[in-house]
């Protein structure tokens, strides 16, 4: 069950470690790791790592949020004199 999660969230983040650690209260502690630095932890539903559905969302937001933001096309207001 774990192994299939950890393969799809792999694949989202192919250059991170990614680990699914069961906690008391049946949810599962992802971590999510890069040159042996933790940059997320996060509390996940168990439904979220064995419903396929879930999972992919899970894999599609993780993704979205490593890349990298562009500002290049935003405008900043200047002082101009009247």
């Amino acid at each position: 069950m774990t192994a299939v999660a950890i393969e799809v969230l792999a694949s989202a983040l192919p250059d991170h470690d990614i680990t699914l650690t069961p906690r008391p209260d049946g949810k599962f502690l992802l971590t999510v790791a890069k040159g042996g630095t933790t940059q997320l932890c996060r509390a996940v539903d168990r439904r979220t790592v064995i419903d396929q559905n879930e999972l992919r969302a899970l894999a599609h937001e993780l993704e979205r949020d490593q890349k990298p933001v562009s500002y290049t096309h935003l405008t900043l207001p200047t002082n101009r004199e009247v």
